[in-house]
């Protein structure tokens, strides 16, 4: 599945930065329209075997990751200097609606879903317990 995504963003882009982090290798590749906005899709793998992602926006640039406030709530995302954090490294889980998948941390673990507050406005992400909630079913087209 690594080779496939990559052959597929090579396809999008032109430029391919590879990044030595920490004993893993991060390959960060420049490409248009992973989640809702252009952005940068950047994956790794664990000791463990998982896959784990790093996204980032054109608009930040390749030196801001999403990640997490590490706080006493731990739930409110921010685009933070990339470092070797593991509320940088994204896992991308399916879910039973076709074409939709579900955000996670290693930072929250494996309770807690990239999520939409819903209220009036809807439009703030938060790190909210896992559920069946349509706010934490994310499409990434040609995923």
């Amino acid at each position: 599945m690594e080779q496939l995504l990559t052959k597929l963003f090579l396809k999008l882009s032109e430029k391919m930065l590879n990044t030595i982090m920490s004993k893993k290798t991060i390959k960060t590749i420049f490409t248009f329209g992973i989640a809702v906005a252009s952005s940068v899709l950047a994956f790794a793998k664990t000791a463990q075997g998982q896959t784990n992602y790093r996204l980032k926006t054109m608009f930040t640039g390749s030196d801001k990751c999403l990640d997490i406030i590490n706080d006493a709530q731990d739930n409110k995302p921010i685009m933070a200097d990339c470092g070797n954090y593991s509320g940088q490294y994204w896992q991308i889980q399916k879910t039973n609606k076709s074409g939709y998948y579900r955000l996670k941390t290693m930072f929250t673990g494996s309770d807690k879903c990239l999520d939409i507050i819903n209220d009036a406005q809807d439009n703030k992400p938060i790190m909210a317990d896992c559920g069946n909630y349509s706010g934490q079913f994310w499409q990434i087209p040609n995923f």
